[in-house]
């Protein structure tokens, strides 16, 4: 059985986003070498509009 791993990010920008986005893109592989189940639980950002903006970007 794996340990879970919480982890936070700061900030949403080209550097957070990417990181959340290989967390998932690489999820089976990560847990194989690490032995953990990495989640994404906290998002810290300055502006809320700037991920709001992000968000929608992202979904179309």
């Amino acid at each position: 059985m794996k340990a879970n791993l919480q982890v936070g990010v700061l900030g949403f920008g080209t550097v957070g986003s990417g990181v959340i986005h290989i967390l998932e893109e690489h999820q089976a592989k990560i847990s194989q070498v690490t032995g953990y189940n990495i989640t994404v639980k906290t998002v810290l950002v300055r502006d809320l509009e700037k991920i709001a903006d992000t968000r929608r970007k992202v979904l179309h």
